[in-house]
């Protein structure tokens, strides 16, 4: 007979800790002994330690009609967890699920009910285990909802709620509470309250030429420089967090289509934006032309129609190991009907998901990078 192998749990837990949140999720279903193991917080904690930055596998986009739809990276990741929120409860008389703020894991979805009273529901969940938790509503009413979630420095995680005042959600007490920094918003200037970053414990917003970043445990508002290149004759068409690091991407503000971009980097140890990398995106011109779609064809009925050069919108950047002007990274594109990427290091663009909108009036839409949800895995319930 073959010798039995038996492994005590400490070796156990030092292999299953060096595998991805997702793959450690599937196999809880192995067996009780490797899902209790898996499920208790000093697991969860020292796995969190040891991947302080893990890699978003897909993305979930908020379309124009608020519908909220998930995409993987990779058509066909091992392990990957059912992305349409089926454990979260719901009726017929729902509308839908869309997704609100997503950071580290977790992500906020929000499900109308029209009848037999209008209710709005927000939940908390972790889609890579199924877990959810009902969101209570703020004093005041305000539903631009903000996650703030690093689980390699706390298993907890908040909820900053954006209006004219500021409230925020603690899952450790489990309620609401008013910000220490009482002063209105409003005294900032213009800036957009919807889809924000999570970077370095502040959350960040983009104005019209600065960055609104509230200090998340300090409970402070400030505002933070742009570089000045872009201040000066540019609009912000993207900001992220990837490898611990601000990026920002900026575009003219002439009106004319540009193919060469800039891509700013902003470290936590420093207060000032260097540039990352330059990127040419110019053969796209040639690999994604800009075709009419067939039913303005149709409504054309002969006419000439104009040809306007391909549009781009930056959605998300995923810093590469080396970093540096010219360094390595994964560029993620909307361009009409479709989610593309470009690679820094080798310059190729490759297609990552097609996004067709089915109504007429939307065919030409693109997403913004507001728009768009990174999804990472974590362990930590909501």
């Amino acid at each position: 007979m073959p010798a039995t192998l038996f492994l005590n749990e400490e070796i156990i837990a030092e292999i299953l800790a060096r595998l991805p949140a997702k793959e450690i999720a599937r196999l809880r279903c192995v067996c009780k002994q490797w899902l209790f193991l898996t499920s208790d917080p000093r697991f969860i904690n020292y796995h969190s330690v040891l991947n302080p930055h893990p890699p978003i596998s897909g993305f979930f986009l908020l379309d124009h009609i608020c519908a909220s739809k998930y995409f993987p990276l990779n058509s066909n990741p091992p392990g990957l967890p059912d992305p349409s929120l089926s454990f979260i409860p719901t009726t017929t008389n729902a509308v839908r699920l869309f997704i609100r703020s997503s950071c580290n894991g977790l992500t906020i979805f929000c499900q109308a009910i029209r009848r037999p009273a209008y209710k709005v529901s927000y939940y908390v969940c972790n889609p890579s285990t199924k877990e959810f938790t009902e969101l209570s509503s703020p004093p005041e009413g305000d539903r631009n909802f903000s996650l703030a979630f690093d689980p390699s420095k706390s298993p907890h995680y908040k909820v900053v709620c954006m209006g004219y005042k500021i409230h925020i959600y603690s899952s450790e007490t489990r309620s609401w509470k008013l910000s220490m920094d009482k002063k209105p918003m409003s005294e900032f200037g213009y800036f957009r309250k919807g889809r924000s970053v999570y970077w370095n414990g502040t959350l960040i917003w983009p104005g019209k030429d600065f960055l609104l970043a509230f200090d998340v445990e300090g409970e402070s508002a400030k505002k933070l420089p742009m570089p000045q290149e872009l201040c000066e004759s540019s609009k912000v068409v993207y900001i992220g967090e990837s490898g611990g690091k601000l990026q920002m991407i900026g575009r003219s503000n002439d009106g004319n289509v540009t193919y060469v971009i800039d891509i700013w980097e902003m470290d936590c140890q420093r207060s000032d934006w260097t540039v990352l990398a330059r990127v040419d995106l110019s053969p796209m011109v040639d690999l994604y032309p800009q075709g009419e779609p067939p039913w303005l064809c149709k409504l054309a009925r002969g006419r000439q129609l104009t040809s306007e050069p391909p549009e781009f919108k930056p959605v998300h950047f995923i810093r590469g190991r080396g970093g540096g002007a010219g360094g390595d990274g994964i560029l993620l594109l909307s361009i009409r009907r479709k989610i593309i990427s470009y690679n820094l290091e080798d310059a190729a663009f490759t297609d990552v998901c097609d996004v067709i909108v089915h109504r007429p009036g939307s065919y030409y839409c693109m997403y913004d990078w507001h728009k768009f949800y990174p999804l990472s895995h974590t362990l930590y319930s909501p």
